[in-house]
């Protein structure tokens, strides 16, 4: 559905199934004052239990501490306390719902006046785009990523290794630093926060580049060929 909020910003959220019987992507956005806001994008981890309520539990709860704290704290202090909020959040949702492995990758922007602070954990992405061109993309923290780093990925390495993610949320003691990217934001600058669902399947750059219409029953058309949960958070400002 389409919305905008009151920071002059032109906010597009989508989320689809696909063929899949669940939705485990969730998708978030609160504004937080005048000039800023903040923006979650959740894809819940296939192959463990309740992926859908992993995702849905961290994103509203980041998306809670960081309105509770956003003038307590630096803007890179706020987006990883509210990360190691969230995943003490679904620790006790896994109690509750019988301590089964969960987790979730997310991506997570953060608006506040003339800058963009970016975090992410897993293989949801970020990107950039200024005047129609791309200008940053978050880089996956996956075994894909790590091998292509070092060797040139054949398509059944890729086959073998493409749903195994190196970081995430999942309840358990976040030991690595939280990455934190600080960008420029300038008029006219777009933000798309996607699950791997989205940007496996689908032109990234042609949705970006779109201006504030996209087709949405076009997206909703596609679900059954779609073989994963398609998911995504565009911001114009």
């Amino acid at each position: 559905y389409y919305t905008s909020c009151k920071i002059r910003m032109n906010i597009i959220k989508y989320s689809n199934r696909g063929s899949r019987t669940v939705n485990q992507d969730y998708v978030i956005h609160r504004s937080l004052s005048a000039d800023s806001a903040i923006f979650v994008l959740a894809d819940g981890m296939g192959g463990y239990s309740h992926g859908e309520i992993a995702s849905q539990t961290v994103a509203e709860s980041i998306v809670e501490y960081v309105e509770k704290n956003t003038t307590n704290y630096t803007p890179e202090n706020l987006l990883r306390d509210s990360i190691v909020f969230a995943n003490d959040a679904l620790m006790i949702k896994r109690m509750e719902i019988s301590g089964k492995r969960m987790g979730t990758v997310i991506a997570v922007l953060l608006i506040k006046g003339a800058y963009a602070y970016i975090t992410w954990l897993g293989d949801s992405r970020v990107y950039k785009f200024s005047k129609s061109k791309m200008e940053f993309w978050t880089i996956d923290h996956s075994i894909v990523q790590q091998l292509s780093n070092k060797m040139a990925i054949t398509s059944s390495i890729y086959e073998k290794y493409a749903a195994i993610v190196t970081r995430a949320i999942m309840g358990d003691e976040i030991k690595e630093e939280i990455p934190i990217e600080v960008l420029s934001v300038a008029k006219g600058d777009t933000f798309l926060l996607c699950s791997d669902g989205f940007y496996k399947q689908l032109p990234v750059e042609e949705y970006a580049a779109s201006c504030d219409k996209i087709n949405l029953k076009c997206l909703d058309d596609m679900a059954p060929d779609m073989d994963d949960n398609y998911s995504f958070i565009k911001v114009t400002v």
